[in-house]
């Protein structure tokens, strides 16, 4: 039995008065109960006596409101090994340092929800251990960075990046790809654990596996992607990835570099501007050979094959800030029928290619239409 004089928690002093306390979720687990009690100080550094303890019972909370919300976006897990000066300015510091290629690694978190996320609680548990401080918080649509070393980090990149601790040298990322698992508290089952890999037979870019790029997410806000597949990671475009900023391509930056001023379709070629871009194509020439192609094809589909429709197309893996719909029809007027994805692979260039069905097996004598249309969020 723990007597109540040891306390399970204890919050310290705190300076700033604040008229509520919330109970860190690294404290407490679930369906037990517990007893709090405060005590104030006056200004002359004496204490009062405690106050009558107040019970409650910690809850149970879901992982998935989290995990919807919180996503790993960049991944630099094999850093090209320090410079010259890199290496003055670790023996310039006190004590003096010997970076390698480890200490160069890092981990970029972002939110992709429409409200803020206090990190309090939060820690990785695999891959390396860390806690993030009390108070961390992350807004909406911005990032945050662990590091392993931010001494080495700081002259890699810069100051000013949103580092919110290190895990230091007791752990490093494996090279060859790993586990990476986030828990919030003492809750289970974790917010997310998925594994990355340097193998190219398994879709994941090789270029990050120490070339000097790191790995990033494809549509991070997409969610629906499975992290734990190389699909649907890239190699960052920039040399030594872009941690706390965003690393993929720009329509109005691709329109001022094409010199287009609006958004039809000036070579008349059946393809709009927006669709030249997110199909990777020439605006200056006929690109009709990039639009999306029809099929009807065999698909095993929870274990049953059928005949499916499918419309397949490449995209350049870079363009994210546009959004995919395919739909299909049997009368060119109602567009029930939204697609599915079914396959997606690397073409090793750059793109991708992806192959969309429709929700139900067609029967052979039925007509099917399909469209696709890219809209920015």
């Amino acid at each position: 039995r723990l007597l109540e004089i040891n306390a399970s928690h204890d919050s310290g002093e705190i300076t700033t008065y604040a008229a509520d306390y919330t109970f860190p979720p690294t404290a407490c687990e679930p369906a037990k109960r517990y007893r709090a009690r405060v005590r104030m100080k006056d200004n002359t550094g004496r204490w009062s006596l405690w106050s009558t303890p107040v019970e409650f019972t910690a809850g149970d909370l879901d992982p998935g409101a989290w995990s919807a919300a919180l996503v790993v976006s960049e991944i630099m897990y094999h850093a090209t090994g320090p410079t010259a000066a890199e290496q003055s300015s670790a023996a310039a510091l006190t004590p003096p340092q010997v970076w390698e290629d480890d200490d160069f690694d890092w981990i970029e978190l972002r939110n992709v929800s429409a409200a803020a996320i206090d990190l309090s609680g939060f820690q990785f548990t695999t891959g390396f251990d860390f806690i993030f401080p009390a108070g961390t918080t992350i807004a909406p649509g911005a990032t945050v960075l662990v590091v392993q070393n931010t001494a080495a980090f700081t002259a890699r990149h810069g100051a000013g990046k949103p580092v919110a601790g290190e895990w230091g040298d007791s752990d490093k990322l494996s090279n060859g790809g790993e586990i990476l698992t986030m828990n919030f508290g003492l809750v289970q089952p974790p917010v997310f654990a998925f594994g990355y890999d340097d193998e190219a037979d398994l879709n994941w870019p090789s270029e990050p596996d120490g070339d000097g790029a790191s790995l990033v997410r494809i549509a991070p806000e997409d969610t629906a992607r499975e992290p734990g597949l190389g699909v649907n990671w890239r190699a960052s475009q920039a040399p030594g990835g872009t941690p706390g900023a965003d690393d993929r391509g720009s329509y109005t930056a691709w329109k001022t570099e094409h010199g287009i001023t609006d958004d039809g379709d000036s070579d008349n070629d059946g393809l709009t501007a927006l669709a030249e871009y997110a199909l990777g194509a020439d605006p200056a020439r006929d690109s009709s050979a990039a639009q999306p192609v029809g099929a009807r094809e065999p698909r095993l589909v929870n274990e049953v094959e059928a005949e499916y429709f499918t419309l397949t197309f490449t995209r350049p893996e870079l363009v994210e800030d546009v959004a995919t719909r395919v739909e299909f029809s049997t009368d060119l007027l109602a567009w029930p029928l939204t697609g599915v994805l079914a396959d997606q692979w690397k073409n090793g260039d750059g793109t991708r290619t992806e192959v969309w069905r429709t929700p139900s097996p067609v029967a052979p004598e039925t007509r099917i239409f399909g469209r696709l249309r890219f809209t920015r969020p």
